[in-house]
């Protein structure tokens, strides 16, 4: 699963090296964590959620089939500021 969000990602974003996903299983649930980077928050979840709903619904019908629950986060990346200290 981890390597089909990847290759989705991947095929979605400008900046694939800024991709990162984390997993946390507890039980029957499984939680995947999607990082990308900045400027990429936009296309990953697609105009309305549609893209992002869509990576959902493809997660969720592999997990009926391993009679699992899944579930997909977009982590929004940090913005950093610079604040002189002077």
């Amino acid at each position: 699963m981890k390597e089909l969000i990847k290759f989705l990602a991947v095929n979605i974003v400008s900046e694939p090296k800024k991709i990162s996903i984390d997993l946390e299983s507890k039980d029957k649930k499984t939680f995947f964590f999607l990082n990308v980077g900045l400027s990429d928050i936009g296309k990953i979840i697609g105009k309305r959620g549609r893209t992002v709903k869509s990576i959902r619904v493809l997660l969720a019908a592999l997990g009926k089939v391993q009679n699992k629950k899944i579930f997909l986060e977009i982590i929004e990346p940090k913005k950093i500021s610079n604040i002189n200290n002077t």
